[in-house]
């Protein structure tokens, strides 16, 4: 059995994780072997789970004191920037579960992260 089309850009998710075949990806990859030989024969535990692959996107926005371009000990986080992603073409990004990425703000160290971003 092989799954041959799938909608967006899906790959296999994690194969056999649990001990309940009902409830578990049952298959190691896009597609499997079985052996069902004699008239009658079933195997309804043969399911495929898939996951939309995802990127997370962050760091550091600091203040470069001495202008060297080298985060260190002299340079300041910068608190509260607020950072907009966009996509190649400069609309916005929308994450894997379909919705719009909103602006993230610098926080205190001045890390910011954009999580659950689609693989372009």
């Amino acid at each position: 059995m092989r799954v041959m089309l799938l909608p967006g850009d899906y790959i296999p998710t994690k194969p056999e994780v649990g001990d309940d075949r009902a409830i578990d990806s049952s298959t190691l990859s896009a597609s499997t072997i079985v052996d069902l030989t004699k008239d009658g024969d079933k195997d309804l535990s043969l399911d495929f789970g898939f996951v939309r692959p995802e990127v997370t996107v962050g760091d550091y926005v600091w203040f470069d004191v001495n202008k060297d371009g080298l985060q260190d000990a002299t340079d300041r986080p910068i608190v509260g920037a607020v950072l907009k992603i966009t996509g190649p073409d400069g609309q916005p990004v929308k994450d894997v579960n379909g919705d719009l990425v909103g602006d993230v703000t610098t926080d205190a160290s001045g890390k910011y992260l954009f999580e659950k971003l689609p693989v372009i």
